[in-house]
């Protein structure tokens, strides 16, 4: 990885950033690894040392790191290590663990895995990203095999954009900074099945491109236009609805396609460059 410091800030800012402090050891795959799309993961290791990030890209990661580290040297006890192994496979996979809490429940004990994201309030509004579910049943997996008993899984979202004010006029927005939304646990053979065709498309000569849900695709949308106006007289979601809405109000002269948009690619892929799926999507 190297970095550029285009806004010029504070040396501290560009150690902080650079001093990355995060380990994988001897893993094969990590969980965070192993719920990312492949082809992502491949091309991040092939480019490693191609990629180019300014420092003020990293702003955000810096601030969620520093969240963590004030959160372990609150917890009073940690009952896991930081790092924790198991084979899968005969590949070695491991997780970097933020919580396991032993919650005293009618009268035993359940062990929840907690995890602390450090997210834009749209990520709570939009419904939780598929991605943190399949990392946290990956985690619980991990645990599982090394002997700890795992009931429930919760993510702990720390709004990095919340506004008071708007709790006032919009029910849907998170009415506090922080939200703890329960995550479904799925059974140990779910768990399983999904690691090992994981380990199974990298391990494989072919690599799968990114699905459109992969890519954070929005979807083509299909508006309704008049002869003349630049603006839609509607936008709808398929192109039977777009007909239909034609037909119903006796306007429009004809429909157009409006590709959907590839988030993750446009603005939160390292390797997209380099990417020859995304390259060719975007001639």
């Amino acid at each position: 990885m190297q970095y550029t410091n285009k806004l010029n800030l504070p040396q501290a800012i560009v150690e902080a950033v650079k001093n990355d402090d995060y380990d994988s050891g001897d893993s094969f795959l990590t969980a965070t690894q192993l719920n990312k799309p492949v082809q992502m993961v491949r091309l991040e290791k092939q480019y490693a040392n191609q990629i180019i990030e300014d420092i003020s890209d990293n702003i955000y990661a810096l601030m969620g790191k520093a969240i963590h580290y004030i959160l372990e040297k609150a917890e009073s006890v940690m009952p896991v290590e930081k790092r924790i192994y198991t084979e899968v496979l005969g590949k070695k996979i491991s997780c970097q663990l933020d919580r396991l809490a032993l919650i005293s429940k009618d009268g035993g004990f359940t062990g929840k895995v907690q995890d602390y994201k450090f997210a834009s309030v749209w990520q709570y509004i939009y419904g939780l990203n598929k991605e943190y579910e399949e990392q946290l049943n990956i985690i619980a997996y991990i645990l599982t095999r090394n002997g700890y008993k795992v009931n429930e899984l919760e993510i702990i979202m720390i709004f990095r954009d919340w506004q008071k004010s708007k709790t006032k006029y919009d029910k849907s927005y998170p009415q506090e900074q922080v939200a703890v939304i329960p995550v479904k646990l799925w059974n140990q053979d779910k768990q399983e099945k999904f690691i090992t065709d994981k380990i199974q498309q990298h391990e494989s000569k072919d690599c799968p491109q990114c699905t459109q849900e992969e890519r954070w695709n929005s979807g083509d949308k299909y508006a309704v236009m008049k002869k003349g106006n630049k603006k839609a007289l509607r936008v709808l979601n398929t192109e039977a609805e777009a007909y239909l809405w034609i037909e119903d109000n006796k306007k429009g002269d004809y429909i157009e396609i409006r590709k959907g948009e590839n988030k993750r690619c446009d603005s939160y892929c390292k390797i997209s460059k380099w990417c020859s799926q995304y390259q060719g999507l975007i001639k």
